[in-house]
């Protein structure tokens, strides 16, 4: 049979650039990298503006035979901070000609958040931009909203990119239909990891190694915090640090404006958890490899040549953990694909390639409220083996009773069996828009009465079947309340649903009313959060 062309033998070339802030333009960068290389045979690079050189931009722009464009918008309409050299350049060439890219074609994606002013600012320029100097629009403007749902806003803009790449004949469908290229790939590159025993385990000192072009993001300088201290006094509610980072032997300059980058490193008790889960020893030495990038597949690295993970020699499995895996951040529908590659067990294997497709949304939603339903169904056994339950009210949310009231029989049925109290606020029907606040601030009295040792209290809120479930409890208006069943009671306090905003507003909130209630400065509120975290009072369950 003939063999597949390699990347040097393809005639045609997509380049894709990025510019990013968080590095969600960076991920759907080499989402759709993968998705153009496994249905083109063409040559696709992928590029981050940061590393764009400005004398040779505009060739860069034109010589693919097509460039996609993925960027999202930082602060007050601005670009993310390694973009600024580039969408300088950009503006400047857009006053000085008017085809500076008349042999470009392009299409953007804009990732940006609609609770700001400037929302998606800086993917509009660049599609305006291109467009003013003569390029050819090959694909509409994607406007990714993270305040609801980027992912599915880029998928989206994703499923044009292919048949608008096949219709302009920049590329051919080799054989291959838009509705299965558009399906996830279910190949999974892997890493072989090797388990290494006496000499071959001892993990190399940890130095800093500087290139010829020295320290970046992709190979930082390892500096030292030198001085740490807080500047808000105890009576404040908030926390501001001052650090001083020793440069000593990095050649580094601070300048006015330049932004410190942190490498953080997952909690060690998390890190023990997850080692356990995954029944290995943390302690345990190991070396990675790509095994196209090694003649002996296993054979070690060089020294000094660090492995896939970016680290240089051997290192032990908590130490994987803790740096290179990201262990807290909601699962994105390209992990899903991959565990489901590597899981044995077909009914879970089923599942996750279920939440991974196209209709995974509700599936995956779903698939993160178990443990909250599960709850409902442990008290409904423990009352019936004649247990006796401390009180729970169950605050839940939606637009509307007949469209997106999810698991109403359920709730109904734990409310008639006598395991909570139900109380629903449904947004979308009659004059006012009513919503859990407004039924906390309602039932303050109860809330304040729900006391001994198994009082739960909880509060759910569905947008619309289209963006899933998410949890939202406001305290505002029963701040009283709440604070008598947390630090009198012993009440329990859950968070289920969206990480991005709601998560982070209501852990402030909380922080916000144990001051305002309870007299606590803003480091001591923190600590009591911590504290309940500890005693399994204060869960969190998001996505």
């Amino acid at each position: 049979s003939k063999a597949p062309k390699t990347e040097s033998e393809f005639s045609k070339s997509i380049r894709i650039f990025y510019g990013t802030q968080t590095g969600t333009a960076e991920i759907f960068a080499k989402e759709l990298g993968d998705l153009l290389k496994k249905t083109f045979e063409a040559k696709i690079t992928i590029t981050d503006f940061e590393d764009v050189e400005l004398d040779s931009a505009q060739d860069d722009l034109q010589t693919p035979d097509a460039s996609l464009v993925l960027c999202s918008t930082y602060g007050d309409g601005e670009p993310p901070d390694t973009c600024l050299p580039f969408f300088e350049w950009l503006q400047k060439k857009t006053e000085e000609e008017e085809e500076g890219l008349s042999e470009m074609k392009f299409g953007v994606f804009a990732l940006g958040n609609t609770q700001y002013e400037h929302f998606n600012n800086s993917g509009k320029n660049l599609d305006k931009f291109f467009a003013k100097l003569g390029a050819e629009r090959i694909i509409d403007l994607g406007l990714g909203d993270d305040n609801e749902d980027i992912e599915e806003d880029f998928n989206k803009w994703k499923a044009t990119v292919i048949p608008a790449l096949a219709s302009s004949g920049i590329v051919k469908l080799p054989g291959v239909g838009v509705d299965e290229a558009s399906a996830p790939d279910t190949v999974v590159k892997a890493y072989v990891v090797e388990t290494l025993e006496g000499a071959q385990g001892i993990a190399f000192p940890e130095v800093n190694v500087s290139k010829t072009k020295g320290y970046d993001a992709h190979n930082p300088f390892k500096a030292t915090l030198s001085a740490r201290r807080e500047l808000h006094t105890s009576m404040s509610e908030r926390s501001c640090l001052h650090v001083e980072v020793d440069l000593d032997g990095s050649q580094l300059s601070y300048e006015t404006g330049d932004h410190l980058g942190i490498f953080p490193e997952n909690d060690a008790d998390l890190v023990k958890k997850m080692a356990a889960r995954l029944e290995v020893d943390g302690e345990m030495m190991i070396s990675v490899h790509d095994p196209a990038k090694s003649s002996k597949g296993g054979a070690l690295k060089a020294v000094g040549e660090p492995n896939p993970l970016g680290h240089v020699g051997p290192l032990s499995v908590a130490t994987a953990l803790a740096r290179y895996c990201d262990l807290l951040t909601p699962l994105r529908k390209p992990a899903l694909t991959a565990l489901a590659a590597f899981t044995s067990d077909a009914a879970q294997k089923e599942e996750l390639e279920r939440m991974a497709g196209p209709d995974g949304k509700t599936a995956y939603a779903d698939w993160m409220m178990k443990p909250y339903r599960s709850v409902l169904e442990e008290r409904m056994a423990l009352k019936a083996e004649g247990a006796e339950l401390g009180p729970a009210l169950l605050f839940f949310g939606c637009r509307s009773k007949t469209v997106d009231f999810i698991y109403e029989r359920e709730l109904h049925e734990a409310e008639a069996a006598g395991v909570m109290r139900l109380d629903v606020a449904f947004s979308r029907e009659g004059g006012a828009k009513v919503y859990v606040q407004h039924r906390i601030a309602q039932r303050g009295e109860e809330v304040s009465s729900a006391k001994a040792r198994d009082c739960h209290m909880r509060a759910y809120t569905c947008v619309s079947v289209a963006m899933g479930c998410y949890l939202r409890l406001v305290v505002r208006g029963s701040a009283a309340q709440v604070y008598k069943l947390l630090k009198t009671s012993s009440g329990h306090f859950y968070i289920c649903g969206d990480a991005k905003n709601m998560a982070k507003d209501v852990h402030k909130a909380l922080l916000d009313l144990l001051s305002a209630e309870g007299g606590l400065s803003g480091v001591d509120a923190e600590k009591y959060v911590q504290e309940m975290t500890a005693s399994g009072r204060y869960s969190r369950d998001v996505w």
